[in-house]
């Protein structure tokens, strides 16, 4: 069930279109924090909502599969970030720098 929300919101959610540009994934606990917050913006300026949930570390592995089926090779790196914002905002920096 968390699997297959985690994969709409990959999908929809405008946050993951970082990791699409990146090529990078956090890892369980960063993402799981991202996950709890139960909120991002999607396309057309329009918000999507869920409950809050997180992933376990099976369903973390099948994420990372999806992830890697649909964008390519991911590399997974916390970047000395220990939530989602943090990790998201490092990226973007790397992501514009280089």
């Amino acid at each position: 069930m968390n699997l297959s929300k985690a994969i709409t919101i990959a999908k929809k959610g405008m946050s993951f279109d970082i990791v699409r540009k990146s090529g990078l994934l956090p890892p369980i606990e960063i993402l799981n924090s991202f996950f709890k917050c139960g909120v991002d913006d999607a396309d057309s300026e329009i918000t999507i909502q869920w409950e809050p949930f997180s992933l376990n570390t099976t369903e973390y592995s099948q994420f990372v599969e999806h992830c890697e089926n649909s964008i390519g090779q991911l590399r997974i790196d916390g970047l000395t970030c220990d939530n989602y914002s943090d990790w998201f905002s490092a990226v973007a920096v790397r992501t514009t720098d280089g």
